[in-house]
Formats: C-alpha cells, structure tokens, sequence
C-alpha cells in the first residue's frame, strides 16, 4: 500500500526523521518496501514567466522566448503552441536532468542559442497531456522550485501489509498503529453526520442468502456536474498510485484511502427501483468497467436494481451504472460484505481492484456510515447539492459478532521474557482501540470489531510487544542450572558401532524405507507386507522388512560402474506388523569383491569367515558373549548361513547369498551379507574396576600332549574351568605335530600366568594351582603332561 508522508503525518504529528517514522511502522510488523520522493524532477526546475517571444528566423514552429526565472532574463527557444507573453510556466535551467534522463545544456536551435527548457506536464511526469507547455498559477513566486510551487515535496511509503492486517489497508490504520507506537497524538478528521437537505431515499434490500452484512445508501442530488477534484485531493491520489478520474470517483477513492472502507458512487438516474444485494443466477451477464463482459457463476454476490446487475459486490461495478460527468444525482453507497464472499473473486474474475484487495481481508464492519459521511461532507463542500437521510440495510446473519479475550499478566511475563507494567498494557490496547477492564492479575480485552486478527491471548502479547517495540525488548542471559548427568558405561553409542565397521573397511549407506514388494519377498516370503496406500512409484511400494534388499541395490549399483570391492553397512528401521507399528531398529552389512583393497600381497575373495571376523571384532566392543549356530534361510546359500546369538539370544545372522538372489539383484561374486537387532549392541557389560597387584607375577609353561580332535579353544575352556587359585592368564604360545609326536596327537604349549594381589606367591601356591589345572585338563580333554 502507498501512502502520501505528508498525509500520514497530518494523522499522527511526531517529530520524527523519514527514516525514523520508516523504522517505528517496520517494527510495528508494517514492513515498508520502499520511501521515494513523490515527485521525480529535480530542484532546477522552477517557475518561470515568459516576457516576451518572436517567432524564430528559421523555424516556423519554433518560438524564440524571452523568460524570466527568478534569476535574471534567459534566452529559450521552445516549439509549444500554447506560447503567449505572461504565461507562468515549469523551466529546466541549465544542467537540470529530466526525469526520462536527458541532460539540459546550452546549445543553438537552428542558430539561436537556448539557455533551458519549458516544460509541459508529460515531461516533468505529472501526466500524459503533452499538448503544450504546463501552465502554473500566476501568483508563484518566480525561481521557486516546482516541486514547492505545486506542494510535491512529499515521499511515498510503500507498505507490505500482512493479509491478517486488513484494517491496516488505509491512513487511519496506519495512524492507529503509529499513534500507539510514538504515544502520539492521533487527528482525526472532521467526520461530523451531514444534515439532510431532502427526504429522498432509494430503496435497499438484502436477500437472506447474500453474505452481506450492512449495506448503507444515500442520495446527493443537484451537484455541480462540472466541478473537479482539487489539486490536493488529486495529489494523494497520485502518491496512492490512483490516478484521478472524476470527482464522485475521486471522492469514494480518497475515502476508502484514508478509512479503509471502499466504496462506490452510481448515477441515481440510471437505477431502477431500488438496489437488491443478491447472489447471481447463474446465467446473466455484466459488463465491467473495464469493457468487459463476463457471466457471473452463482455464488458470485452482486449488486443489482430491480432490472440488472449493477457490480460485482466488493470489486468492480457495471459500465452502465457509474457517474459520468454529466451526473448531477448521486447514490453514495458503503458495505460491509463477508470476506469469503469475495475471497477468490479477484483471480477468478481477473478483477484487481484495490477495493477487492481490502474487502478480501476484512474491513472495519463499523465504518459504513463514517465513510458515507465523510463522502458526502467532501462531495457538498467542492461540488454542491443536498443530501439525503441515511438508508440503512442490515443481514445480521453476516455480522461479526463482539469478542472478549482474556490476558493474563503470567501469561505475558512467560511469553514475553519480561515485565511490562499494568498501566503500560492498558495504555497500549487501549490506544490500538481496544476496551480493557483488569481484575487482579488477569486483562478482559475487547478488541474493536475491525481487527480480525484479535482472536486469542497470544494475539494480545504481540500486540504488546509490537507496540512496545521488539527492539526495547531488554537482552537478559537466561538463568539455569546445568547439572552434568553422568553417563552411563553400559549405554554404547551408535556412533561407536559406526566406527568400528568404518574402521574395518565398511562404508555407511542410507537406502530408502519404500522398496518394491518382490525384493521384500526375497528374504521373507511368508511374511504379509505394508503397502502404501499412496506409493512414490511402484518401485518403492511397500515399507521394508529387512535392509538387505536396499544394500543389494546399492552393491549392485556400485558393481555396474565398476567398483569391484564393496563393503557397504546400515543402521536403520525395519517395518512389521500391520501399520508399521512395530518398528525394530536394525544393523546389516555387505561384502562383495576381495578381501583387502588391492595390494602387492595374497588378496583372494572376502568369504564367510571374513564377515565371522568383523562380526566378532564388533561384539567385542559389547563385551558379550557371541555364538553361531547353522542356520537355514530364504535367499542365502545352504550350508553357508549361520545364526548369531549374543548371550545366548538370538540377534541375527549372517551368511552368503544363494546363486539365484545374487542373481536377482544383479550382482556378481561371492556377496556375503549380515543383519541383527541393534539394540542388543546399544548395551555393553560393565568393567568392573580392578587395582593393578604390585606384587610379582609367576609364569609356569607346561607342554601338552593331545590328541587332534581336541581344539586349542577346548583346552583354554578347560584351563578356565580348573578356576585355579590367582590365575589370571593363559596364553598358548606353541602347537607342534611331527617329529618326536605320537601318530593322532600334536605338541601344544600353554603359558599358565599367576599373580596375587596381597601378597608374593611361593612355590608351592603355584605348583598347587598348576597341579589341579593339570587335572582338569587331562580328565577332559585327556591331555598329558610332557616331560
């Protein structure tokens, strides 16, 4: 919205800067786009008055004038033929630019110098009447800046309005906000009613179905058909953005402007009966102002006499209705029309009108009659006539109804961060039109019927804060407490997990969630799948049951473009139950390609026991206990896939995919994959503290002979099972078959460690504890000491 400063400021006096009144209407959520001058000419260009002129000796159509501009006589020779000695007129002097660009110097016209330019009207901007020079009031004073001269020495503020501030859409809602702002004055204008000089109404009615809540008429007849809009009417207009029409029109536009209720002006002797507020049949049709002609749908309100539609209420009227300027009788009217009734109108309609862009946000449902006063006051004063009583017509299906809205002072403090004083609150609703009534801690607020925007408590505390001003909101550090939880050694991050994979080589993969249902079905084919009731693509139709598929995809991707070696892992989500509602956090894994990157050494094919290495290294970090059992399993190769059980309870397993699923998939080579529950890993055993012994250790080696269908593990089972006295070692460091060995038996060498940690352990401590471990281990595994 564009607005004249000067107007503005006639509203709400404050002695304040361009710049500063721009900043307190930004703060205020009043964001102004732009502050220009109204004017585009420059200072150089002042009245001036021409003494004399002679045609010129080698031109006809130019004359060679004789001009006085304040400063002396000036040579200027000018080709508009509206010249005549006397005539008061803008001059360009000497290195003024135009404001279409063009530099002003001293140059010869045919061989007579010119010191300047006259200017007509579409020269300097102001119109596009460029029939001759632009005549100005002969009382100026010569050399006085134009732009003085004719009261341009004015700017424009361009305002963003928000589409919730509809009642900011005018120079009283500006001022409103402003006044409150500043604690400033507020002017208002004389909006005194106008007596009625006849008894003539013209009749309204408003069907029961028309969103129209209050329709206001009056009749002004005998105006002087003539008479035009004064100049400083016209120049708001302009600096509005709203050029100037006729004087009715000139008079509904100013209004609306300054009030913020739009309106129209009709020729009342061009209507039939009466006006009728209604909704369109359907099959009618209108013709614009614009010229065009258009068939209004039926939930289009209009606005209609008893014989034709006269406008589309609240945006454009009829070509055959509005004054002209031989009208002399004038019906004023002023509405108030629900904003969803004209809401949508504009864009289907192509009609953006400057009163549909306010009806469509709301305006004030109590500022019908102040506007037709205003109107009417205006109109009496420049052009004549006689007024007419008000004709009122009210649909109170369609009025707002009143709203009170409570305020609690806790309620501020907490959203506000700080405390704003009783007075302070009353003082700023109530300024912004609000009725305030407080009880104890707690503000009754009604706000006025023209701020839709006013519905909740949390509305009031902006409205607070606007107005005091988010820039005086204090900075204050909040206060806390920060206590330090302490951790808990038994939670293991993820990131954790994270790093070890990476560290053996893994990289981190993210695949969707949404796979296609036969990948789903490669790996649990018994299982009823969730399918999407609304898919991306038939290729991402279901929620997925595992995350091997997504890592299949993406292993074959990666091979397609030659990167033979893949090591891909994935932490996320896997989907059952019907809804998804069971939601099992997951950790899987592949590997496809050799088992190191390439090197100069060995490097065959990564297998089974490559992913039975990573899966061990990953649980050790847990501190758990993890077996493997044979398994057999949908899409994985038999004989080839194993169960994992950490402490005893299954959490997944591993294994190499069948021929046919690595086929399916498209990839090729041996591709061993991993999947298990993550939340068994989250959770690690805790250490328990020990102090390190400050006496001495004692090492005893003993050989073995055992038979070969014992394992090294079995035999460190056993040493463990002895649960020797001060034990804390065992180390196999030797495992010999051949020469010097029973056929069927092989030599292995076991490093037995002990220490206490009270005191020095002798001999026969030690050889007691070697003693019973040599029981142990030969009653079951019959192993044998060697001498």
């Amino acid at each position: 919205m564009k607005v004249s400063e000067k107007w503005l400021r006639e509203w709400v006096p404050a002695e304040l800067s361009g710049d500063e009144l721009n900043e307190a209407l930004t703060m205020l959520g009043l964001e102004v786009d732009d502050y220009s001058p109204l004017a585009s000419f420059a200072d150089s260009i002042v009245v001036a008055k021409i003494v004399s002129f002679e045609p010129h000796p080698d031109a006809s159509k130019l004359n060679v004038c004789q001009v006085d501009n304040g400063n002396g006589l000036h040579q200027v020779v000018c080709g508009a033929p509206n010249v005549s000695a006397g005539l008061v007129v803008p001059m360009a002097t000497v290195g003024t630019t135009m404001p279409n660009g063009m530099q002003i110097k001293s140059a010869k016209l045919r061989g007579v110098e010119s010191n300047g330019m006259l200017c007509s009207a579409s020269e300097l901007g102001l119109s596009e009447d460029h029939s001759g020079l632009m005549p100005l009031d002969p009382s100026l004073p010569l050399g006085q800046p134009l732009i003085e001269a004719l009261g341009m020495d004015d700017h424009v503020i361009d305002v963003a309005i928000t589409p919730n501030r509809g009642d900011c859409v005018s120079i009283r809602g500006l001022a409103i906000d402003l006044s409150a702002r500043l604690q400033s004055t507020l002017n208002l204008p004389e909006l005194s009613p106008v007596a009625a000089g006849h008894s003539d109404q013209f009749p309204i009615q408003i069907e029961p179905n028309a969103p129209c809540g209050r329709y206001v008429g009056r009749v002004v007849k005998g105006i002087d058909a003539k008479a035009t809009a004064p100049e400083w009417m016209t120049k708001r207009l302009l600096a509005s953005g709203i050029r100037s029409i006729s004087l009715a029109v000139d008079i509904t536009n100013y209004v609306m402007l300054e009030l913020g209720q739009p309106m129209h002006a009709f020729d009342l002797d061009t209507l039939a009966n009466g006006i009728v507020v209604r909704l369109a049949s359907g099959d009618e049709q209108i013709t614009l102002l614009d010229g065009r002609e258009i068939t209004p749908d039926a939930n289009t309100l209009l606005i209609a006499d008893h014989e034709k539609p006269l406008a589309i209420a609240g945006i454009m009227g009829s070509e055959n209705s509005g004054v002209s300027d031989a009208t002399v009788n004038v019906l004023f009217e002023s509405a108030w029309f629900h904003p969803d009734a004209i809401q949508g109108r504009l864009r289907q309609y192509n009609c953006h009108t400057e009163s549909g862009y306010r009806f469509e946000r709301g305006v004030d449902p109590e500022a019908q009659a102040m506007a037709i006063e205003r109107a009417t006051a205006l109109l009496i004063d420049i052009a004549g006539g006689e007024a007419g009583p008000l004709c009122i017509e009210e649909n109170s299906a369609y009025l707002p109804s009143q709203r009170t809205i409570s305020l609690s002072k806790t309620r501020l403090l907490r959203l506000l961060g700080f405390d704003v004083s009783d007075e302070a609150v009353n003082s700023m609703l109530t300024t912004l039109g609000c009725e305030v009534d407080q009880s104890g801690d707690v503000f009754t607020v009604t706000p006025p019927l023209r701020r839709f925007d006013l519905n909740i408590e949390e509305d009031l505390v902006e409205e607070v804060a606007r107005v005091y001003g988010f820039d005086r909101i204090p900075r204050v550090v909040p206060k806390m407490s920060m206590p330090i939880k302490p951790l808990d050694e038994s939670l293991m991050p993820i990131d954790t997990i994270k790093d070890r994979l990476v560290a053996r080589g893994y990289n981190e993969a993210v695949t969707y969630s949404f796979i296609r249902e036969s990948d789903n079905t490669v790996f649990n084919p018994d299982v009823d799948h969730i399918a999407l009731s609304n898919p991306i693509s038939s290729e991402m139709g279901v929620m997925r049951d595992s995350l091997l598929p997504g890592l299949c995809r993406a292993a074959a991707y990666n091979q397609a473009r030659q990167r033979n070696r893949v090591r891909l892992f994935e932490s996320g989500l896997r989907f059952a139950g019907e809804g998804a509602e069971e939601q099992h956090a997951t950790l899987a894994g592949l590997i496809v390609g050799s088992q190191f990157s390439e090197n100069w050494r060995d490097n065959g094919a990564a297998d089974f026991f490559s992913v039975k290495a990573d899966i061990e290294d990953l649980c050790a970090v847990v501190r758990g206990k993890l077996e493997f059992a044979a398994a057999e399993l949908p899409g994985m190769h038999p004989g080839r896939t194993a169960q994992l059980l950490f402490n005893r309870k299954p959490i997944g397993w591993f294994g190499e995919l069948h021929p046919e699923t690595a086929e399916y998939f498209e990839l090729h080579g041996r591709v061993i994959v991993w999947q298990m529950d993550l939340s068994p890993l989250l959770h690690r055993q805790k250490r328990a503290p020990s102090v390190p012994s400050k006496y001495p250790s004692v090492r005893r080696d003993i050989a073995l002979l055992v038979p070969n269908r014992v394992s090294v593990s079995q035999l460190l089972q056993a040493v463990n099972k002895a649960k020797a006295s001060h034990l804390v070692e065992s180390i196999v460091f030797d495992n010999y078959t051949g020469k010097g060995v029973e056929p069927g038996y092989r030599n292995v060498a076991i490093g037995l460690v002990f220490q206490s940690s009270s005191s020095t352990l002798d001999d026969l401590e030690v050889d007691n504890a070697v003693e019973k471990t040599l029981q142990i281990l030969n009653k079951s595994c019959e192993a044998q000491l060697r001498h």
